[in-house]
């Protein structure tokens, strides 16, 4: 019986990649090549419905595509949990959509997409996405790229993917450059949030006009429990710097379901509570207002890596000691804190102590 699922489940399997496969002859795009036309009316829509972190990951791309094309139409497709962060690119980009997971929106939606007559579709995951899959081949445009991966069957050129355990998300991503004739390796991929002057004011209005303290953001957020440090060792670590140092303006970054952890630690030490906000924006903007910035391995890492904010940032590695590179701050001052056990409580609140200390050395 399992075999004869088994073959069942493969029949559909090897169906559904028939109708999805790019019809024509794929090209591997293995150094910077001008493939496309570049003219004012070429139209190219990019796919990023997915995280947040990934949003900022993809600035770079994004903005040496519009370098490189200040005239044409660059279109972004977001997904509905990383919508609120559009902000980040919509200066680059000429329309931002959202897919939201919805038969009916999402229908009207790809029918207007389709209807734009895309020239090119850049696929931005390094991950199969059934979901791009889907779209890529609904939208019908001409070309599409993507990585080089499980699913490179979707594109009509592939571009190399280099060793996720080895190379950074950042430089995975960039790769997407080559068909446009850009060559990452040149390029300065660090991170980037653009900010307006209403933007730095919004901040300012929500957390309050800095002085000459020194301001520590502490991002109580993470993805799941394994990622919160634990609401003892927040207290104990606060105290301990707030001893040390006594010109630091502590600030707490937490979701509005972490509210009873919130007021332990607010009791029990001298630090403040960013206000819960509307929109990841403007959790953005008041994270860019701090000088330092402790927090678990989640897309603050990011964030705090475009605003160049000096970062302590928390990791369980349970197998032991592994490489990083992948996932740290990208360009950006760091000192890295782990721990083998599963769950980062297991890290003291005097190694981290200490981290902050060899952060401001840095």
């Amino acid at each position: 019986m399992k075999s004869f699922l088994k073959e069942i489940e493969i029949y559909f399997s090897n169906l559904l990649i028939r109708f999805l496969r790019f019809k024509g002859t794929q090209e591997f795009i293995k150094k910077p090549s001008d493939i496309f036309d570049s003219s004012g009316k070429t139209k190219i829509l990019l796919l990023r419905q997915d995280r947040i972190g990934d949003v900022i990951i993809s600035v770079p791309v994004i903005k040496f595509l519009r370098e490189k094309y200040p005239d044409i139409q660059i279109d972004i497709l977001f997904g509905n949990y990383n919508f609120g962060i559009r902000n980040a690119v919509e200066h680059l980009v000429s329309n931002s959509y959202c897919y939201r997971k919805n038969l009916i929106t999402d229908f009207v939606l790809v029918r207007k997409l389709r209807k734009e007559g895309y020239d090119i579709i850049v696929d931005m995951f390094d991950n199969p996405s059934t979901t791009s899959a889907i779209l890529i081949k609904l939208i019908k445009a001409r070309y599409s790229v993507g990585l080089d991966k499980e699913n490179n069957y979707l594109y009509s050129h592939i571009v190399p993917l280099p060793d996720r355990r080895k190379v950074h998300i950042v430089e995975r991503t960039a790769n997407l450059l080559l068909p446009f004739g850009l060559d990452p390796a040149n390029l300065d991929l660090s991170l980037e949030y653009h900010l307006t002057e209403n933007d730095t004011k919004q901040a300012s209005e929500l957390l309050g006009l800095k002085n000459d303290n020194r301001r520590l953001g502490i991002n109580l957020s993470g993805s799941d429990i394994s990622k919160y440090w634990g609401t003892q060792n927040y207290i104990d670590f606060i105290k301990l710097v707030s001893e040390k140092y006594k010109d630091l303006d502590i600030v707490l970054f937490a979701m509005s379901r972490q509210t009873e952890e919130l007021k332990l630690i607010l009791s029990s030490t001298t630090s403040r509570q960013a206000p819960f906000v509307d929109s990841v924006h403007e959790y953005a903007l008041m994270m860019s207002t701090c000088d330092f910035l402790l927090t678990t391995d989640t897309s603050a890492v990011h964030f705090a890596a475009a605003f160049k904010i000096p970062t302590i940032v928390m990791y369980s590695i349970p197998d032991g000691e592994h490489n990083l590179k992948p996932w740290l701050p990208y360009n950006n001052k760091h000192v890295i804190v782990s721990t083998p056990s599963e769950n980062i409580s297991a890290i003291s609140p005097d190694k981290v102590a200490d981290a902050l200390k060899e952060l401001q050395q840095k």
